[in-house]
């Protein structure tokens, strides 16, 4: 029995560990045909199966079946699955990966944007052209939020936008500009601003940075 066929038949076993495991030697081995059973296992019982397979996916090209696969992940109700799959979309990097991501960001219908947000921080330079087009059109919360994206990845592109926000009318904004200035020597202390923006009573923390 092959190495793929072996994994193919773990995936029935009632052990989730065994399925997981299954799933994580499909994505090393990159065989096309295991995108049918990635398919399946993503919509698997066990939440850790789940973000096995979407964390395999990065391993696929990023063409249609996989793209298909990551956004039904997207809709997932478990955190942790939503989380590594937008890991992933971080990895692959493609022009649809970021789209998602900052379409992500924009819906934030599960209330979980700081993830996307993070994420598009992980993946670099490369999103600095979708968010430019983007952060014209935003306001408040998401305005902070892709601010603090481009504050980590932009660098001189993003100049003037800071010079913008920093006598920007919208508190929010001004207090997010503020805070990029005082830290953008210190990529640790980014984590630690993505989640007071996330804060309801982000005001009120604003004033410890």
């Amino acid at each position: 029995m092959s190495d793929f066929d072996r994994c193919v038949e773990q995936l029935q076993n009632l052990n989730e560990n065994t399925r997981q495991n299954a799933v994580y030697k499909l994505g090393r081995l990159g065989d096309v045909r295991a995108l049918t059973w990635l398919e399946k296992s993503a919509q698997d019982s066990s939440v850790i199966v789940r973000c096995r397979t979407a964390k395999s996916l990065a391993n696929f090209p990023a063409e249609d079946r996989t793209m298909q696969t990551l956004e039904m992940l997207l809709g997932d109700s478990s955190r942790e699955v939503y989380g590594c799959t937008c890991s992933t979309l971080s990895q692959i990097q493609s022009p649809r990966a970021i789209q998602l991501l900052i379409e992500q960001a924009v819906e934030d219908e599960k209330g979980w944007r700081s993830i996307a947000v993070h994420n598009l921080i992980k993946a670099g330079g490369v999103v600095v052209p979708a968010v430019l087009e983007i952060y014209p059109q935003t306001e408040g919360i998401l305005k902070a939020h892709f601010l603090m994206v481009l504050g980590r990845v932009a660098g001189d592109q993003a100049r003037q936008i800071f010079i913008d926000a920093l006598t920007d009318s919208d508190r929010m904004v001004f207090w997010v500009a503020q805070a990029i200035q005082r830290t953008r020597l210190d990529s640790k202390a980014i984590p630690t601003l993505i989640a007071l923006l996330g804060h309801e009573a982000w005001g009120t923390h604003a004033t410890i940075i």
